[in-house]
């Protein structure tokens, strides 16, 4: 005999309801292990623990378990929102000192302090060194959307923007994590506020010879068809960020506030029609062909060939002594 409406409709409520308890319990775990250091092995054993126990306990129980799980993932919610991000902290040398940028209004000219100039002879060694800098807005010409996928990934990958102001030359602006010493990035603790946010301004040498350290590093440098007005806008937006994270630090988000995530906030606070969330913007090694299918990839090429056009890496590991850096990077033959 079939099943009325109402008794599948409740079935279905009853296993929506155990699927968003099942992630709440997985949340709460993961909680308590990145936020309040609970072992890894006594995690691994809770995770499971929730569902076996709906499943073999009655119904009065599942209810009360419900109920306690629900309880605890809200008191850890409440906690860890009351917890604040810090810029007082001891950190790696390369994420210690943060940027800051005056504006001129008069004369168009930004001057930006602690730019990242460092030497990397390895990941581990090298010559630490921050500049003072000037660029004349009225000179933006260009601006290069760079990728470095994480390992072979064709899905994750790290984005940052590259910003040319003709004679006074490139400079990268890139979102990340401002990491303490002792700890090392990862996208499970980066849910929940293990990381403060870092906006670094960076030498392009400085940014692109330390991922080409890597033997199997990849980076992209895709030239972006946009406006000088629209290069301008941008570089400001993202310049008074970092400058509002001097005074009122915040925490890096693997989902919500990443350097993907955050580049597109950017570019929807200086655009007209808004960007909606993609799935190249949870999965920014597709970055690129986002580009092309918007038009905004400069040049005539295919995606496919613009993407071969694009890998830069050789030339990076080539040019990196090289007083035309910049330029031969973006050479192709």
């Amino acid at each position: 005999m079939p099943q009325r409406p109402t008794t599948v409709l409740r079935k279905l409520g009853c296993l929506a309801g155990f699927i968003l308890l099942c992630l709440a319990w997985i949340w709460a775990v993961g909680a308590l292990h990145f936020a309040f250091h609970l072992p890894a092995v006594l995690a691994l054993l809770l995770i499971p623990s929730f569902p076996l126990a709906c499943i073999l306990w009655r119904s009065r129980r599942r209810q009360i378990v419900g109920f306690l799980i629900g309880c605890v993932a809200v008191v850890l919610v409440a906690f860890l929102l009351t917890v604040r991000a810090s810029n007082d902290r001891d950190w790696w040398v390369e994420n210690s000192i943060q940027p800051t940028a005056r504006f001129d209004d008069a004369s168009g000219l930004v001057e930006i302090k602690g730019i990242r100039n460092f030497q990397w002879r390895g990941r581990k060694d090298f010559a630490p060194a921050w500049e003072d800098r000037s660029f004349q807005l009225a000179n933006a010409d260009s601006l290069d959307l760079i990728i470095e996928p994480l390992g072979d990934s064709e899905y994750f990958a790290h984005s940052m923007l590259s910003f040319g102001f003709g004679e006074d030359g490139h400079i990268i602006i890139s979102v990340e994590v401002r990491r303490e010493k002792g700890e090392e990035f990862g996208l499970l603790p980066g849910l929940y506020g293990q990381f403060e946010l870092m906006y670094q301004v960076l030498d392009e040498r400085d940014a692109l010879t330390l991922r080409a350290l890597d033997p199997k590093a990849n980076l992209y440098i895709y030239p972006v068809a946009a406006t000088p007005q629209f290069i301008r806008d941008l570089f400001v937006d993202m310049l008074e960020e970092a400058n509002s994270l001097v005074g009122k630090p915040r925490f890096y988000h693997s989902l919500r506030s990443n350097c993907t995530t955050k580049l597109l906030d950017h570019m929807n606070q200086v655009i007209d029609r808004p960007l909606a969330y993609r799935k190249e913007v949870l999965f920014p090694s597709m970055a690129g062909k986002l580009l092309a299918e918007m038009d905004w990839l400069a040049g005539d090429l295919p995606y496919d060939q613009a993407k071969l056009q694009a890998r830069s890496v050789d030339r990076v590991r080539k040019f990196a002594g090289d007083e035309k850096f910049s330029d031969k990077i973006r050479q192709h033959e």
